[in-house]
């Protein structure tokens, strides 16, 4: 049976399964090697093996012609379909937290697993100056460099500032914002302080004006006197002074309880 799939792509071995009595039925696998190859796919590579089989079996049917007897019938069938390079790559990663974090890539013609730290994977995580790490079903993360002294603004270790620097420009603006606040505050009460001022003085202003027109202790009463007949009879100007010491302090005033009328 070797001769027979000797030129088929990767073709390595026969393996007879079973033979029955009678017409003589060979139950056999045809065992193959393919190689992960950069340009070619190796579903592509099972498909062309495939074919390079049933071609050498319909080339030995061709021989049998002059006697059919000699003629063989033959079902081809895939027991095992290759497996994808992706698949191959994770196949290699024995912890199942990590296996979605790898990819397959060819270097210098070979196929090699690439975690996404490494520099050939598509999906490469840099971390500039810091290091790369994988984690457990979380993937890639970087680990920065330096953290008593620096502080990232960015996951990848970019955006580096100095704590010290940051501390210190924290605290003076912070400062410049007391000072800013203390200052208006102190302006909010002059202005008040000086408002408030103002407004006494006007009021002891108007007060002593009002002491100053009485300070004769005396009021004054324009008396005006009109009699409907003989029209305005005279007017005279009386000053008297009020005898307080007079007024009866104890008289009761009474005053009606006022009524609510709801219209």
């Amino acid at each position: 049976m070797t001769i027979v799939y000797k030129n088929v792509t990767g073709f390595e071995d026969v393996k007879i399964l079973s033979i029955s009595n009678g017409s003589v039925i060979v139950l056999h696998e045809i065992i193959v090697r393919l190689l992960y190859k950069q340009n070619e796919n190796i579903a592509a590579q099972f498909e062309k093996t495939l074919k390079d089989v049933k071609e050498n079996l319909n080339e030995l049917n061709k021989t049998c012609e002059a006697n059919s007897a000699m003629c063989i019938a033959f079902e081809v069938t895939s027991t095992k379909d290759p497996i994808s390079e992706e698949e191959q790559c994770r196949q290699k990663v024995d912890d199942d937290g990590l296996k979605d974090f790898y990819t397959a890539e060819f270097e210098n013609g070979n196929l090699i697993c690439v975690s996404h730290c490494g520099k050939q994977s598509p999906r490469f995580k840099d971390c500039h100056n810091g290091t790369c790490q994988i984690e457990k079903w979380t993937g890639p993360r970087c680990s920065c460099p330096a953290l008593d002294k620096y502080m990232y603004t960015n996951s990848d270790c970019t955006g580096q500032i100095l704590k010290d620097a940051l501390y210190g420009g924290v605290g003076a603006a912070f400062g410049v914002l007391v000072v800013i606040i203390c200052t208006g505050l102190v302006l909010f009460f002059l202005y008040r302080s000086k408002t408030s001022k103002k407004d006494r003085e006007a009021i002891l202003n108007d007060t002593d004006q009002w002491f100053d027109e009485d300070k004769d202790d005396k009021w004054s009463n324009n008396i005006s006197i009109t009699d409907s007949n003989q029209g305005e009879q005279g007017s005279s100007r009386e000053n008297f002074r009020p005898a307080l010491e007079k007024v009866n302090t104890q008289i009761e005033v009474r005053i009606q309880r006022p009524q609510i009328s709801l219209a």
